[in-house]
């Protein structure tokens, strides 16, 4: 992911269905300052109502991922 970052900048996936999280509301706040890095880093969130997030696109080199996470 380093090496294409310093390349190109890293390749996005589009999700066909965006997942939403829910988080508490701190927590998404402060994935919320941090927008525009993640989004260069391939991970693309907006906010979605109080304590959670909507993630519309991953890094393409996660392929098919679960955004949840274990348990999720």
């Amino acid at each position: 992911m380093k090496a294409q970052l310093d390349a190109q900048g890293v390749e996005r996936q589009l999700l066909l269905l965006p997942e939403v999280v829910e988080l508490d509301e701190a927590s998404a706040a402060r994935l919320l300052t941090r927008t525009e890095e993640l989004a260069e880093l391939g991970l693309v969130i907006e906010p979605f109502g109080t304590g959670a997030l909507v993630v519309r696109e991953v890094p393409a080199l996660l392929g098919d991922s679960d955004v949840h996470g274990p348990g999720g």
